[in-house]
């Protein structure tokens, strides 16, 4: 008896119906794509590491990579009783504020200790002490969205009052201490450390760049 082939079947190949085969091929492409994962964005904490280790180094390029090409970032610094800031989108670690002649401190990591992930603590807050250093060692992490918005405020009330900033710049400011978090790595109790803001410009899982240094918190020069 001749055999018919329904109009969901394809005829046999070797004995073996397409349909089977194909479910087959089906569960194989799942199982790669299991095997070969897209490559997740770096975390936090990982971010934070990195630019730790930058700065330990006083290596620009790898500075420079975790700046966002677009966003750039901020350098916050005092100049007399205020403070002001610059916008820039390469960092040189040798004269962290092109084109001021005033005298700052080396900027850098100065120790060899790198924090594991367990060890950016997310609930104690660490104090600057004028001519102490800082209350705490470790790896301090807050958010700027409601503290230590001080971009915004050396936008409005920053010392260069002739280049008074826009309203939109201000307002992008804003948005970017709201997407932020703010880093304290402190080598040592009462020592001086290094201060930056981690931003997730992207959206939730989509990495972190570096996008402020703070010269301010630990300049009681005014």
């Amino acid at each position: 008896m001749r055999e018919y082939i329904g109009a969901n079947r394809t005829p046999d190949v070797n004995g073996e119906p397409m349909m089977k085969m194909s479910r087959t091929a089906i569960a194989l492409s799942l199982l790669g794509m299991a095997a070969h994962p897209v490559c997740a964005a770096p975390s936090f904490e990982e971010t934070a590491r990195q630019v730790i280790i930058a700065f330990q180094q006083r290596d620009n390029a790898k500075i420079n990579a975790l700046i966002d090409k677009k966003v750039g970032m901020y350098v916050l610094y005092r100049i007399g009783a205020g403070f002001d800031y610059k916008w820039m989108k390469k960092f040189d670690i040798n004269k962290p504020i092109p084109d001021f002649n005033y005298l700052l401190g080396q900027v850098g990591w100065f120790s060899e200790h790198i924090p594991v992930d367990n060890e950016f603590d997310h609930h104690t807050e660490a104090e600057y002490v004028c001519e102490k250093g800082w209350d705490h060692a470790g790896f301090f992490v807050s958010y700027t969205g409601t503290n230590n918005a001080l971009l915004t405020f050396s936008m409005v009330n920053g010392a260069d009052s002739g280049d008074q900033a826009s309203d939109t710049r201000i307002a992008n400011a804003r948005r970017l201490e709201l997407q932020s978090e703010r880093v304290v790595a402190v080598p040592k109790k009462w020592g001086d450390g290094l201060i930056f803001h981690l931003s997730e410009l992207h959206g939730l899982g989509k990495g972190w760049s570096l996008t402020l240094l703070d010269l301010v918190t630990e300049d009681c020069s005014a």
